[in-house]
């Protein structure tokens, strides 16, 4: 596991020196995660003895344990993200911008969660694929996203989603997650949840990721 965590920090290291890329600005966007201060309220609430514990195993207190798991999630997403690329022979790193919306199953204990669908938007160009969260090489390319691409379904949460995203709307995107969160009530239990990440690497804000879920619907307009 070091060693794995080393080899893409040299890398990351190495694109840092010699350009901007996806994998620096997707690890730097992530970085938030593990480099906020842990409070001594949180520290208080670990148990002692499992802490105590752990140190002794790993010379880490439990909340550095937890620093160590963000870094590696990172990691993980970025070589997801590569993998979905490497469907259609790109590579993520010499791509300038592209929008990817994907759809997971959700239950109330996100036990439904075993398939994702999405769709890459390049510029006007897209395609589709499909993965079995039994088993994370199971990435294939299918064109099932949508039954029709050329109109809008404002029935259709993939719908709406594809047609703001292939016309560049992003804001709208964005401001549509808002109303669809404030609109949604305590009680509500989706059963979809679409994440949205929308990467431009000239933009100031390079990287911005969205939540949305099929509730969408109804605030769309």
């Amino acid at each position: 596991m070091k060693t794995k965590i080393i080899s893409t920090l040299l890398i990351l290291l190495s694109n840092i020196l010699f350009g901007q890329n996806f994998t620096q600005d997707y690890f730097e966007y992530r970085r938030p995660s593990w480099e906020k201060q842990v409070t001594e309220d949180e520290k208080k609430a670990v148990n002692p003895k499992i802490d105590s514990m752990m140190f002794k195993a790993s010379g880490r207190h439990m909340w550095e344990i937890d620093v160590q798991k963000e870094k590696q999630n990172a990691l993980d997403n970025i070589h997801y993200y590569k993998n979905i690329m490497k469907l259609k022979g790109l590579d993520i790193d010499k791509l300038n911008d592209y929008i990817l919306i994907e759809e997971s199953t959700i239950g109330g204990d996100w036990s439904l969660a075993t398939y994702k669908n999405g769709i890459v938007i390049l510029d006007k160009q897209y395609f589709s694929y499909s993965l079995n969260l039994d088993d994370t090489n199971s990435i294939i390319l299918n064109n099932s996203f949508l039954k029709k691409y050329n109109s809008i379904d404002k029935k259709d949460p993939r719908s709406i989603l594809f047609h703001l995203a292939i016309n560049n709307k992003t804001d709208e995107i964005e401001d549509l997650a808002v109303k669809e969160m404030n609109f949604r009530k305590p009680e509500y239990e989706p059963t979809k949840q679409f994440e949205v990440i929308i990467y431009n690497n000239k933009s100031t804000k390079k990287i911005r990721l969205c939540y949305l879920h099929e509730l969408l619907t109804d605030v769309y307009k």
